[in-house]
């Protein structure tokens, strides 16, 4: 926990000791700056969720989720009240699941949704205005990027959309929405070895623009996607050709700005479109 903007001071707790805990982690703040962690416990292969009880976080409450799941890649967001969804993949069935939790403060009874049938991988939600959920996700059997779309906050419906079925793409995927609730997914695509960001143009995800952010070298592993508040992308990742944290954003219109931080270079470019179909490709 950051005690200052320069975070000069941090406080480092321990929030579960209990075995071979922490693995992909996922981490949201609610509205009285109390922390929870979704997170996986890898001794007995389950969903976990940890509740601070303050913004302190001197005491904590400690759930088992999903107890049948052989869960992970946990990604959690917080509706209106508080309550925690958590998106996640279940090794043992294949399948994507959300989580919902019935209480802010507590997780004992949660709804359970088996979101995709199978061949399913890692996961990303967001939830939008009314509290339904997005889930990115990347099918291992297909090796495309999708989305989950919940009709509903109980997501007893969804639509399956693919957003980028082109090689073998959306491992490391991170969503966020636009103030009007349209998806943005950034995630690497493993067959070129590039970032990239896939742009639903309407709310069903009809309309799909696919754009590649990075391509020098091998990049765009473990991304972290943020939208400022004109829409602008922010994107923090991985640049495995020369093991540099790089940033991305769009934060000005029609330019671009990569930085790495091991060069502390900046290049501002111009957007090319190079293909218009029913999703459009463009490369910056």
């Amino acid at each position: 926990l950051c005690n200052d903007l320069a975070c000069s001071s941090p406080t480092i707790l321990v929030l579960d000791s209990t075995g071979n805990v922490g693995t992909f982690t996922s981490i949201a703040i609610d509205g009285q700056d109390r922390v929870r962690v979704a997170y996986r416990d890898e001794t007995n292969s389950v969903v976990k969720l940890v509740f601070c009880s303050n913004a302190a976080c001197d005491s904590t409450l400690v759930e088992v989720v999903d107890g049948a799941a052989n869960g992970g890649f946990t990604s959690l967001a917080l509706d209106s009240l508080g309550r925690a969804h958590i998106s996640y993949f279940d090794a043992s069935s294949g399948n994507v699941k959300l989580a919902m939790c019935d209480a802010a403060l507590s997780c004992s009874n949660p709804t359970l949704v088996n979101v995709t049938s199978s061949g399913a991988g890692q996961t990303s939600l967001a939830l939008d205005s009314i509290g339904r959920a997005r889930i990115a996700f990347y099918d291992a059997t297909t090796g495309d990027l999708k989305v989950a779309l919940c009709n509903a906050a109980a997501c007893a419906v969804r639509l399956l959309v693919p957003l980028d079925t082109f090689g073998d793409v959306g491992d490391f995927n991170s969503i966020d929405l636009t103030s009007t609730g349209l998806v943005r997914v950034s995630y690497y695509g493993a067959s070129q070895g590039d970032l990239k960001l896939a742009s639903c143009n309407t709310l069903s995800c009809s309309d799909v623009t696919v754009t590649i952010l990075d391509s020098a070298g091998d990049v765009g592993l473990y991304t972290s996607l943020q939208l400022g508040a004109g829409g602008g992308a922010s994107i923090s990742y991985f640049d495995i050709t020369n093991r540099d944290l790089k940033f991305f954003s769009n934060a000005v219109p029609g330019t671009t700005t990569t930085t790495s931080t091991t060069t502390s270079t900046t290049t501002t470019t111009s957007t090319t479109t190079t293909s218009t179909t029913s999703t459009t490709t463009t490369t910056t």
